[in-house]
């Protein structure tokens, strides 16, 4: 599906929406609610908005480091989506610290991947089932098979067999 063949979302294009990234936005949901927020992105297939919005009403955006949180407003909540003109806008450069500043914390080598990784060893070898695994690979293979890949949630199992599928979902959603 092209780009050009995508019906417009709220009354924009997808072009307009691309060049109003960062833009202050009000959201009017079909409570009545309003939420005021940056726009991070609207998606043109499920017409999910993403705002930015402050953590705290006390502070502003000119308070360094500022802390956003993302907003995901689902399209059967939307009544209405408003764009507002002016300069109160997120660079880009902005936009793309905000995520990747949180998602730091699940990359392959980081810490926390390394300790979640470590506890399921721990949790595998105390339930003594069969595990193989080495520093160098990052998956955890279980009886040969099954295999778990970070960030060592239930959907990163790979296993082709329900009942062992569904008993390490249970010992992983545990931790």
């Amino acid at each position: 599906m092209s780009l050009d063949a995508i019906q417009p979302v709220y009354g924009f294009t997808v072009d307009q929406i691309e060049r109003e990234l960062g833009q202050r936005t009000t959201v009017r949901l079909a409570s009545g609610e309003e939420i005021d927020g940056y726009l991070y992105n609207v998606d043109p297939i499920t017409h999910t908005i993403f705002l930015l919005r402050l953590e705290s009403k006390s502070m502003d955006k000119e308070t360094l480091p500022p802390k956003y949180k993302l907003s995901v407003i689902m399209r059967h909540a939307v009544a209405a989506l408003q764009i507002q003109d002016g300069d109160d806008r997120l660079s880009q450069t902005v936009l793309d610290s905000v995520i990747s500043d949180e998602a730091k914390g699940y990359f392959q080598n980081s810490e926390k991947i390394q300790q979640r990784k470590e506890k399921l060893i721990s949790t595998f070898t105390k339930n003594r089932i069969q595990i193989t695994h080495t520093p160098e690979d990052p998956d955890i293979h279980i009886m040969d098979r099954a295999h778990i890949s970070p960030p060592y949630v239930p959907d990163s199992i790979q296993c082709d067999s329900e009942i062992i599928l569904r008993r390490i979902k249970d010992i992983i959603t545990q931790l």
